[in-house]
């Protein structure tokens, strides 16, 4: 939700998200559900940001 909202701090938050050690993603299901809704650049830009 906070990728398809597509405020500077929206994509702050998802990164922020992105980079918790103590969280795994599950990528697949990101990646479904952002194909679905059309935002798989905006997935792509936040996994890229949020590389170290």
């Amino acid at each position: 939700m906070k990728i398809k909202a597509s405020r500077p701090h929206d994509f702050e938050d998802a990164m922020s998200i992105i980079k918790n050690p103590n969280l795994q993603l599950d990528l697949n299901y990101l990646w479904s559900w952002t194909e679905r809704l059309g935002l798989q650049s905006e997935l792509h830009y936040v996994l890229i940001s949020a590389k170290p």
